[in-house]
């Protein structure tokens, strides 16, 4: 059986602020905060800021839950009207009608948001949808498969495909996917978005926008929470939700062959990965000290902390990448992934590809840390205030943004 979903809009308020003008920030899936959701957070902070009249659309908006993971922007969501969509699990015992059942879902959304005519929408989620002109769409992208997939709701499926295993069962389920949705969204009058400006934080994700034409997208840095520095303890520390793309068997693998020093996961299970966590969990090496819980209630820990190390190649947020630098923790992180673009934007840290050269850079990283106050001065670019500020220009202006190109990953 399949775990699917069911829309119900609980909405309030429509049309235009005779006064002010309306920013629409769409996050359909707020409950569970990870980058994206504090980006949101901070999109709406920028706009009020801004004398926007903020309205956000999304299942939840639960200010003290925000401001127990972001404190200084989850008083944000105490600032913006709320279009509620709930979101319900429900059973389909029949392959192939989860797709239909999500995109009767979609349809939903839309229709709701058809009825909407903000100056600006910001989508800062994995959903794409589309505005009516005159509105001007910003949507924000963490991967350059978000500009094809409409619906927030796969995060709530436990169980995936493994499209690691197999490179052509990968492409021809992802190929067969998009086809079939691709149908049900014409059967259902779903119709292709088309934003005005779109934007990232990986230069990776990036180059494929501009090799796919899309000239209308930019860069952006992202903001990031500042933590100062404590007295240093020798040891590695990884923050990160427990699921396939932060590969933290490889973070475990470096602790079974460095038995002599210390490590640190602060790690929660994600709903979608449950099985995954639970599995990974069951094989932690003797010298790795696993705190459960969010970063924000377990700070202390990354502030004695001398060397992050960033196992994941999700081409997303590297938000703990930038934190662990404000807090002087010498940064050692993939290749291949995204958070390469912090270590080079910040212009400190090293990068590894494979096992060995992880062990080495880690060793060398744990001799010489380098003083941790130098080091938490180069999260100077991922102050939040320099993200806000992007964010009134982007919204206030008609001309489309300067484009600022990150170092380019490798």
């Amino acid at each position: 059986m399949e775990v699917t979903t069911q829309v119900l809009i609980s909405k309030e308020p429509t049309g235009r602020s005779p006064t002010l003008k309306t920013a629409l920030v769409i996050h359909p899936y707020l409950s569970i905060y990870a980058g994206g959701e504090l980006v949101c957070l901070r999109v709406i902070n920028a706009l009020a800021k801004a004398g926007y009249r903020v309205i956000l659309f999304s299942d939840v908006a639960d200010a003290r839950e925000a401001e127990r993971y972001y404190p200084e922007a989850g008083k944000a969501l105490a600032q913006a009207e709320h279009i509620a969509l709930q979101i319900e699990k429900r059973i389909t015992p029949l392959p192939g009608m989860r797709m239909l059942d999500t995109a009767r879902s979609e349809r939903t959304i839309f229709r709701a948001l058809e009825g909407l005519s903000p100056d600006v929408a910001f989508s800062t989620q994995s959903s794409i949808f589309t505005m009516k002109p005159p509105t001007r769409l910003i949507h924000f992208t963490y991967d350059f498969n978000d500009l094809f997939v409409y619906s927030p709701f796969t995060r709530i499926r436990e169980a995936r495909p493994d499209l690691e295993r197999s490179k052509l069962y990968a492409e021809t389920y992802k190929t067969g996917k998009f086809l079939i949705r691709k149908l049900v969204r014409s059967m259902l009058g779903i119709v292709l978005p088309r934003p005005d400006v779109i934007a990232t934080p990986s230069s990776i994700i990036f180059r494929l926008l501009r090799d796919h034409c899309y000239s209308n997208s930019t860069t952006f840095k992202p903001p990031c929470r500042q933590y100062p520095p404590k007295p240093k303890v020798r040891q590695v520390i990884q923050v990160a939700r427990l699921v396939q793309t932060k590969r933290i068997e490889l973070f475990f693998e470096a602790a079974s062959r460095m038995p002599g020093e210390r490590f640190v996961l602060i790690a929660r299970k994600d709903e979608g990965a449950v099985s995954y966590g639970n599995r990974l969990l069951s094989h932690i090496p003797p010298n790795v000290e696993l705190v459960n819980g969010n970063l924000n209630d377990h700070v202390q820990r990354l502030q004695e902390s001398s060397v992050y190390c960033y196992t994941g190649r999700d081409r997303a947020i590297m938000l703990t990448v930038a934190e662990a630098i404000s807090a002087g923790c010498y940064p050692v992180v993939a290749r291949d992934s995204s958070a390469l673009d912090v270590a080079k934007i910040a212009k400190v840290g090293s990068s590894f590809y494979s096992m060995e050269e992880l062990i080495q850079k880690l060793r060398t990283a744990l001799d010489s840390p380098g003083d941790p106050f130098t080091i938490s001065r180069f999260a100077e670019p991922f102050k939040p205030e320099h993200f806000e500020h992007w964010v009134q220009n982007v919204a206030s202006t008609s001309i489309f943004p300067g484009i600022e190109v990150p170092q380019s990953a490798s």
